[in-house]
């Protein structure tokens, strides 16, 4: 409990120090503030994850219905050679396929979405990790020792805020962490059916 409290405390401090005495961007040992949400989405990087994501997430569910239509006419297959009347044998084993069948559908929807949590996950540390060297160099070309995210700032002047300067030098950076995101696995293969 007391660790929780602490750091957030620590912080406040740190920051309020050095809104105190060291305000000025060019100002050895000063503190900065930086709006990363406004960084990321002025960039453009938010949306460049939004087109990615919408296109893996397409290319999932394009892949999960092509496994869908094949395990549903392998079962079509296998009840329509039991013909009218099958026996009470085969439609346990029929129904064994279905369960089976159904099974495959499910885990392959978690694997889609597993791969598109991860695709996600890395592409956003990607963007942070841009915005972080752009921040790296807007600290070291000015002499700014400590940069706080402004959401975690109680109050501070509007000079410290460094957002504007981060992405002018995002702007510089070279394309975008975020590339043609990565097809998801493909669907596990169809269950094997009994003649």
């Amino acid at each position: 409990m007391k660790k929780m409290v602490f750091a957030p405390l620590a912080l406040l401090l740190l920051v309020l120090l050095g809104l105190s005495g060291c305000g000025q961007l060019s100002g050895s040992g000063s503190v900065a503030v930086l709006d990363l949400q406004r960084a990321l989405k002025e960039s453009g990087l938010v949306a460049q994850i939004g087109q990615d994501m919408a296109g893996a997430r397409q290319r999932g569910l394009n892949e999960l219905a092509k496994l869908r239509d094949r395990l549903n006419t392998q079962l079509k297959k296998v009840k329509d050679s039991l013909g009218d009347k099958p026996s009470e044998e085969d439609q346990a084993k029929f129904e064994a396929q279905l369960r089976q069948a159904n099974q495959v559908l499910v885990k392959n929807r978690r694997q889609v979405g597993q791969t598109l949590q991860n695709l996600r996950n890395r592409l956003y540390r990607q963007a942070r990790q841009r915005a972080l060297a752009a921040t790296r160099e807007v600290t070291q070309a000015n002499g700014i020792k400590l940069v706080a995210l402004r959401g975690s700032v109680f109050d501070y002047q509007p000079e410290v805020d460094i957002t504007d300067a981060v992405l002018a030098r995002m702007g510089k950076a070279a394309p975008a962490a975020s590339r043609p995101a990565a097809p998801p696995p493909k669907p596990e293969a169809k269950p094997e059916t009994e003649g």
